[in-house]
């Protein structure tokens, strides 16, 4: 969280006044990392259905990777294309360089997919979620 405080100015003010849009962004951005498989597990820990194929949650998350897959055929930069994915996760901005190079719909299909499963992140264990946001927002003393 930290480091998205440092690259982006707007979402420290978010994290400081513990605007409601980034309890959205959030899992998002972990779901995102989940895609890169950099989530140090956080998904697994509180969605496993994401990874099982036989559930619906699983499905999702297969063709959100099969989706990001298809928008990394645009993007050669593989650092660029993670930014560009961010970005549009954190701010929605259907105007960013990223839409621009995709077809129609595309950038709203990602984020509506990675959407569903971050709601789902935050629904399964959610007092163990709520913990877990706690702790991340707050820091151990």
């Amino acid at each position: 969280m930290d480091i998205l405080c440092e690259k982006y100015k707007e979402i420290n003010e978010q994290v400081e006044t513990r605007d409601p849009n980034m309890f959205v962004w959030i899992p998002s951005i972990i779901v995102l990392r989940s895609l890169e498989g950099d989530d140090h597990g956080i998904c697994m820990e509180y969605y496993p259905n994401m990874y099982d194929l036989n559930t619906d949650s699983g499905k999702l998350y297969h063709e959100l990777i099969e989706l990001g897959n298809k928008i990394g055929t645009t993007i050669d930069d593989k650092y660029l294309l993670y930014n560009s994915l961010e970005k549009l996760l954190l701010f929605e901005n259907n105007e960013s360089e990223l839409s621009h190079k995709l077809p129609k719909g595309v950038a709203t299909e990602f984020l509506n997919k990675i959407k569903i499963l971050s709601m789902n992140l935050q629904r399964i264990k959610a007092s163990d979620w709520n913990n877990f946001i706690d702790l991340a927002m707050n820091g151990v003393d």
